[in-house]
C-alpha cells in the first residue's frame, strides 16, 4: 500500500450512517472516554458489524481492495478484505485528526 492520505480517508462518506469516517472516529473516541472500562468495542454505538461498514465505504472509494457478496437484488455486502490494509487506512485517518 502506498502512502496514505489520512485527510482523504477522513472525508469518506459512510452512506449507511450518513457520516464521514472522521465523524465516526470522533464518535467512537468520545464513547471510549465516556464509557471508560465499560466501553464495548463490539458495539461502540453502532451495530456489531461496524468495522465492515467502514471497510465497505473505504472499498467503494477504491481505497481498500475487497471482494463482495452480491445478493442479486442490487444489495451487496463486503465479503473479504485485508485487515492490515484496513488498519493502515484507519491509523492514517486517526493521525490526521
Amino acid at each position: 500500500m502506498s502512502k496514505i492520505d489520512g485527510e482523504k480517508v477522513l472525508a469518506v462518506k459512510i452512506e449507511e450512517w450518513n457520516q464521514t469516517v472522521e465523524e465516526c472516529l470522533k464518535y467512537i473516541l468520545k464513547e471510549l472516554v465516556k464509557e471508560g472500562e465499560g466501553f464495548s468495542g463490539k458495539r461502540p454505538g453502532y451495530d456489531s458489524g461496524w468495522e465492515n461498514t467502514i471497510a465497505a465505504a473505504l472499498a467503494e472509494e477504491g481505497m481498500l481492495k475487497a471482494t463482495w457478496y452480491d445478493y442479486g437484488d442490487g444489495d451487496k455486502e463486503i465479503k473479504d478484505f485485508s485487515w492490515k490494509d484496513y488498519n493502515a487506512l484507519i491509523f492514517a485517518a486517526i493521525d490526521a485528526l
